[in-house]
């Protein structure tokens, strides 16, 4: 089973010699890592050895019991997978090859300059993928239904709970002082049968541009809003809508988590809030609002009702 996939960057100075390899970017980071930079060296010495004309050289390694499968594009970068110690590494030599044709060579010119947020979008559709390839074809259960991995886009204004509510469902926990977010988070959530994969998106102004960014391929929309702060409601809905009349999430079914509910004491009625929002309006999309209290573990258990519940129907409209 693949555990990561890294891009890996460096200098070759004139003399031929390589310098500064760099991780930029490494998806989940909350896994394996490549720390030792001998490691990366020799990663980028080996590609380079080969000295071949292809676009795309493949190759398998072993470094102290890390076991990497990886491509040079171009002699440019490389694309590296990490893989449990029982993987054998050309099983998956063809996807990660199909992989980079599809998603890498048509960007490669232009990936170095690109911010760690656009690279990580791009891996984590390709990690995406090889893992749907892993459990279709290299190791499909015959007892239970696969483990689907499917995308889950949530975002919000700053300081409505977004990261709070993350933290929740991965460990049932509540915690009152997280920081704000200040980039993206992405977190990996069994529920049951699928496997979300919730992208945590920082909601402060500088930021908003880049939502659309990260939205591509979700199936499942997750907007939050803060209850408390009716000052802000205006602001949120603007958003909101911007982000509904995207072609990126077109059809695609929506939440709305209007949290901190504990806040306001009972004061907002739900139709008088769908009102506010205009979400009678939306066409063509499942959707539906659910109050919250992340706290007091209010609507939680609905909204994750509601969100597997989506997530199975996306399952099997992919199958």
């Amino acid at each position: 089973m693949i555990q990561n996939i890294f891009y890996l960057t460096w200098v070759t100075d004139s003399g031929g010699n390589v310098g500064n390899p760099r991780v930029r970017v490494i998806y989940p980071e909350d896994v394996a890592q490549i720390r030792d930079v001998s490691i990366l060296k020799q990663i980028i010495q080996n590609h380079l050895s080969l000295k071949t004309s292809k676009q795309v050289q493949n190759q398998a390694l072993t470094f102290d019991g890390v076991n990497i499968y990886s491509a040079s594009v171009h002699n440019q970068f490389i694309l590296g997978l990490i893989l449990e110690d029982e993987d054998n590494p050309y099983d998956y030599e063809q996807i990660l090859t199909d992989q980079i044709r599809d998603y890498i060579l048509p960007k490669s010119n232009s990936l170095k300059d690109a911010s760690d947020f656009e690279i990580t979008t791009i891996l984590l559709g390709i990690f995406i993928d090889i893992r749907r390839f892993v459990d279709e074809i290299l190791s499909p259960s015959t007892e239970v239904p696969h483990s689907s991995i499917l995308k889950v886009f949530l975002c919000g204004l700053d300081n409505v709970g977004k990261t709070t509510f993350v933290h929740f469902l991965k460990t049932g926990e509540f915690i009152s002082n997280l920081m704000p977010t200040r980039r993206f988070n992405i977190a990996h959530i069994p529920l049951g049968e699928v496997e979300a994969i919730v992208w945590d998106m920082p909601g402060q102004d500088i930021f908003r541009n880049s939502w659309l960014k990260g939205a591509q391929d979700s199936n499942l929309f997750l907007f939050m809003i803060d209850l408390a702060d009716q000052k802000r409601w205006d602001i949120a809905k603007i958003e909101l809508w911007k982000m509904l009349n995207r072609f990126e999430l077109k059809g695609v079914p929506l939440l709305v988590l209007a949290n901190k509910l504990d806040l306001v004491n009972g004061n907002v009625r739900r139709e008088n809030f769908l009102g506010e929002l205009e979400l009678p309006h939306l066409k063509n999309r499942n959707w539906n609002l659910i109050f919250t209290s992340i706290k007091e573990k209010r609507g939680i258990e609905e909204s994750i009702a509601w969100i597997k519940d989506q997530l199975l129907r996306s399952r099997v409209q992919k199958k």
